[in-house]
């Protein structure tokens, strides 16, 4: 018997039934490649491990056995993998250094405030307008 792994255990299953691997992959709606790469548990040939997961689910739904182990032995080979993918200085994320936050000066009144918010356009801004005081219309100051 070979070392188990997922795709040794799928397969296992699956000529225990004497279902051929055309027939599961009918089934599973899953390339015969695929399912091949997928017994013979090469990683690197598969897709990306959320779709494997969905594969080893169908593959042991339909071979009649419970995908809790296959899976188990999938997220251990893939954890392996990363492990040996990744070299021990970099295991690590290292440490983003951030500049200090600096607070805005206090501005010195309300309409300072937003032209600061604005980028410091200050000197730019349009002459000041009493909006609460109307011009009158010099036909109007006329009839007083």
């Amino acid at each position: 018997m070979e070392t188990a792994n997922f795709g040794t255990v799928l397969r296992e299953a699956r000529e225990r039934r004497q279902v051929s691997l055309a027939d599961v992959a009918r089934q599973t709606k899953v390339s015969v490649s695929a399912l091949q790469f997928l017994e013979a548990g090469k990683l690197a040939d598969l897709p990306h491990e959320t779709f494997v997961r969905g594969f080893i689910r169908s593959y042991a739904r339909t071979v009649g056995i419970s995908h809790i182990e296959p899976l188990s032995l999938f997220d251990e080979a893939v954890a392996a993998r990363r492990n040996a993918e990744t070299p021990p200085s970099l295991s690590r994320a290292p440490r983003v250094q951030t500049a200090p936050v600096v607070p805005p000066p206090e501005p010195n009144s309300e309409d300072d405030a937003t032209w600061d918010w604005l980028g410091g356009l200050r000197d730019h801004r349009p002459p000041h307008r009493d909006h609460h005081a109307l011009p009158v219309p010099a036909s109007a100051a006329a009839i007083r």
